[in-house]
């Protein structure tokens, strides 16, 4: 607290009385007893709603060289009910100065405080204000944080920069604010800053004042309406690119600027990236109807993020190997680029153009991002078979969603924990596969037409998944039943486990379909839940193929197969895969769908029978001999995302079920099937297409080297790194001696099977290297290091200056792996609060699952429990990764004990 705050605490200790709180003067003190004293008719999350917010003002100087940064804010207010406290939002700002300006121009004092350790804070007046129109004003300034959120700073070499992550609820770390989606207004922003720096915001520049001191202060357009998480600012010596603009549309008479900034030096390298961005943008605008709503589009390559990317309203940011791609990247680089930039693009329309009013339809922005990019990116590169992802994530996400703890698509968010955890998987991947399965139940031309309708309607504004539902509703009439499907799968968690069963009757053919929750082995959750499904079957006899779909409304449900007249040879559940559920045949039948697996079938309806499999593996209504004998066929599909689609589950069966002698075992013959399909890609037909040849190449090759462990593999890619990083030689780097794609694989493997030198060189590599694709394969590679020696080396590096917050995040991640752990644990266990305190927010929001995802034993669940009980609540939704991760690894020692017998009983057979 600063001498100003003493004297205005002092002096205003009456006034806080007389509310009957003792509010902090300042913003580090207090804070819990604060919320505890509140009388009931205070906020202490959600903001009321007697005071609304019209307009900004922001007045800033980010000069990043700098401690800190200061801002003049002027929030023009509508008052809706008399108040003498204004609630709004601040966190760790030190206020120099505050007023509120009534409608006829008289000017009274207020005093800030911070009320919670969330940012909650309150103006209290000095005088009851009427219904009017206001203005608040406030001096501040605020330290940069080394968090990765609010407005921070991040140092490169000698150069330091000022960027934003404001989303969840960090703007008000930023600026006083009232930081919820539901207030969206225009922003007038000018930024003072040192006159050799760039400084970017939403909006283009209108104008550049030089000032005293070698300083400028840039003015900006003022913005659309936005929501508080969506303004953001980049500022510091930055390259700028100037991109062609992005042409006129049928939706849009005018050009897009479109622009490319990255830290000094690196401009050059994003020359791909923006060439690849108008197709993109063009395809979005193209689906929505709706022209693209900003007056330019700048992306922006950030050294340190917390996030992969974000959608800020024309100025989105990404972790700079998303973006800094050089003029020749690989595929997977290329992949990753366009999936990450058509989400944040599809943004611009969906969460910015309309957005949620409140963090419990956040998933109307992340998952309908999620489920279009795969729509975009596809019409981009129909070759790389985007039009699958949607889909397979579905799948890949069902075992979180498995869980007693899961969350709900839409869940009701009551404190800042539950919106942090609303970012979840649950929210971008099974509310991308649920409305995958909904277009496909309304139809493809039905559902563009009411995403259309809704942007229209609420373009600019606010909107709720209810709006969506009437829009969707109006498109497709009243035959089918939008809402109750929508609802069934948003306002509860699970997977539906849909029983199907097949009966002949003369000339007619029935399916009896029974539904129930799907839960894993081990679990004691309550399997009486039903969902409203669109289920889609298919059949077939001899070439005939026939599908019907229908809507599953209660527990059983009997359908007849229209125009079947005798058994059909084979009945599939998910015809087409799109389905957000599990299903189970009886043995006859599955064996004869096996049978036309590679024929009938095709590739999202496959990616559903492995699903079924894994699902009956991890339940127990699978045997593993049974999994592991269909894997021959599964690997012989042409289809990438088939042929990977089972390894995870066969990973999980040699770590978790085998003994070592037995793991043996199962790498010899897991090897005997890959290593000739890896060798058949380069036969004509051993890939859809050149680009899902190198793709499945890079996947079969990381299996094969650190699951299956082929030594002659190993060899290989433990030789190419010694020359990558010129080991024993020139020490210097030699990016042809490698495929990117195969670095980290290749860093793991030497880091493994080399002396301690290699990893010695290693580290010198890392200090020396800006790269950030280079930096994170070492890290990732230096987490696989056993040796005692080494690795007390590496933590001096990880834990030190020279590494980026999210570097040591996916160290930390992977550093408890079956070989390191007994080395690594004690020093997590007695270092736990170094660990906590040493970076962004989500190192210590995510600590539990980091450690806990490689633990299977009640002994390893005890030590975590330990560990982290008393710790959790200290950082915003870390308590709900605790408890996931726990009944995960409850979940892990029941897997174990229903499965290693059949395991064992099987490999042990093997010859």
């Amino acid at each position: 607290m600063n001498y100003r705050q003493a004297y205005k605490c002092i002096g205003w200790l009456g006034v806080f009385l007389s509310f009957g709180l003792l509010a902090a003067c300042g913003s580090d003190t207090g804070t819990e007893s604060v919320v505890k004293a509140a009388s009931d008719d205070e906020p202490y999350f959600r903001l009321p709603d007697t005071v609304r917010p019209e307009r900004y003002r922001l007045d800033l100087t980010i000069i990043p060289d700098s401690d800190h940064f200061s801002g003049h804010v002027e929030i023009d207010v509508e008052i809706v009910k008399p108040v003498d406290v204004i609630w709004l939002h601040g966190k760790n700002l030190d206020i120099s100065s505050a007023t509120v300006t009534k409608s006829n121009g008289e000017v009274i004092a207020a005093i800030y405080s911070e009320v919670t350790t969330d940012g909650m804070a309150r103006l209290n007046l000095m005088e009851e204000l009427q219904p009017q129109m206001a203005t608040i004003s406030i001096d501040y300034s605020a330290p940069f944080k080394p968090t990765l959120n609010g407005l921070y700073k991040v140092k490169v070499g000698n150069d330091s920069y000022g960027f934003t992550q404001f989303e969840s609820i960090y703007a008000r770390r930023a600026f006083p604010s009232f930081d919820e989606p539901r207030f969206k207004t225009p922003f007038e922003t000018t930024i003072t800053t040192r006159s050799a720096y760039g400084a970017f915001s939403n909006t283009l520049a209108t104008g550049e004042t030089a000032l005293e001191n070698d300083l400028k202060r840039i003015s900006y357009a003022v913005t659309e309406k936005l929501p508080t998480y969506l303004v953001a600012f980049a500022v510091g010596p930055l390259d700028v690119v100037e991109w062609a603009a992005i042409p006129p549309s049928s939706y849009r008479d005018s050009p897009i600027p479109l622009r490319g900034l990255a830290v000094r030096g690196q401009g050059e390298r994003m020359n791909w990236a923006l060439k690849n961005t108008a197709q993109l943008l063009g395809s979005l605008e193209e689906y929505f109807g709706v022209a693209y709503p900003y007056d330019k589009l700048d992306i922006v390559a950030v050294p340190d993020f917390a996030s992969g990317a974000m959608e800020n309203a024309g100025l989105i940011t990404y972790r700079e190997p998303l973006l800094l791609l050089g003029d020749e990247p690989s595929v997977n680089m290329q992949r990753r680029y366009v999936m990450t930039h058509a989400h944040e693009l599809a943004h611009q329309w969906f969460g910015n153009l309309v957005t949620m009013p409140w963090w419990d339809d956040i998933w109307l922005n992340e998952a309908f991002a999620s489920w279009i990019q795969a729509k975009a990116s596809h019409e981009w590169g129909p070759e790389y078979q985007f039009d699958r992802h949607t889909q397979a994530r579905g799948f890949n996400v069902m075992a979180a969603d498995s869980l007693i703890t899961a969350r709900q698509i839409r869940q009701p968010v009551k404190d800042s924990g539950g919106i942090i955890n609303a970012f979840d998987g649950i929210t971008y991947l099974k509310g991308a596969a649920v409305l995958q399965m909904i277009e496909r139940y309304l139809g493809a031309d039905n559902f563009r037409a009411g995403i259309r309708s809704y942007i229209q309607e609420h373009r600019f504004g606010s909107a709720t998944v209810y709006d969506l539902i009437a829009a969707l509703t109006a498109a497709s009439g009243k035959d089918k039943d939008v809402k109750g499907a929508f609802e069934s799968f948003l306002f509860q968690p699970g997977v539906p486990y849909v029983d199907v069963a097949v009966r002949c009757e003369g000339e007619t053919v029935v399916v009896d379909m029974t539904q129930e929750r799907y839960f894993p082995l081990g679990s004691a959750g309550d399997r009486n839940q039903t969902w409203n499904i669109p289920v889609c079957l298919a059949w077939g006899s001899g070439v005939e193929r026939n599908e019907e779909c229908i809507l599953l409304t209660g527990q059983q449900q009997t359908v007849s197969l229209p125009g079947a007249t005798q058994c059909p040879d084979w009945l599939m559940p998910n015809a087409g895969g799109a389905g957000y559920y599990r299903w189970n045949l009886d043995d006859k039948s599955m064996m004869a769908l096996r049978k036309v697996f590679n024929t009938e079938l095709d590739a999202q309806e496959r990616l559903s029978v492995v699903d079924t499999l894994t699902a009956g593996v991890n339940n127990g209504t699978t045997s593993i001999g049974t999994f592991v004998e269909m894997l021959p066929e599964i690997v012989a599909a042409k289809e990438r995302t088939v042929v990977t689609s089972p390894m995870g589950t066969y990973r999980r069966i040699m770590t978790r079920l085998l003994d070592e002698d037995l793991q043996g075992k199962a790498r010899s013959h897991i090897d005997a099937i890959l290593s000739p399909r890896l060798a058949a890609l380069d036969e004509p037909g051993g890939a859809e297409s050149p680009v899902e040849a190198v793709m499945m190449r890079r996947y079969l090759i990381n299996f094969l080297a650190l699951d299956a462990r082929s030594s002659d593999l190993r060899g290989e890619l433990k030789q190419a790194a010694h020359r990558y990083i010129g080991y024993q030689t020139d020490g210097a780097l030699h990016d042809d001696a490698l495929d990117p794609d195969l670095l980290t694989t290749a860093l793991i493997v030497a880091v493994e099977d080399s002396s301690a030198g290699f990893v010695d060189a290693l580290i010198v590599q890392l200090k020396a290297s800006s790269d950030q694709r280079i930096r994170q394969s070492i890290i990732s590679a230096l987490a696989n290091a056993t040796d005692p020696v080494s690795i007390g080396e590496i933590r001096k590096v990880v834990m030190s200056d020279a590494v980026r917050a999210n570097e040591r995040q996916t160290w930390l991640g992977g550093i408890l792996n079956d070989d390191s752990r007994a080395v690594n644990w004690p020093w997590v266990q007695e270092n736990v609060e170094l660990i906590l305190a040493g970076g962004s927010d989500r190192i210590a929001r995510d600590a539990p699952r980091s450690f806990g995802r490689w633990f299977c034993s009640d002994e390893e669940a005890g030590q975590l429990q330990a560990l982290f009980e008393d710790r959790v609540d200290d950082h915003l939704g870390s308590r709900k990764v605790y408890e996931q991760t726990l009944e995960s690894i409850d979940l892990c020692v029941a897997f174990k004990e229903g499965q290693s017998g059949s395991a064992a009983d099987y490999f042990s057979a093997l010859e």
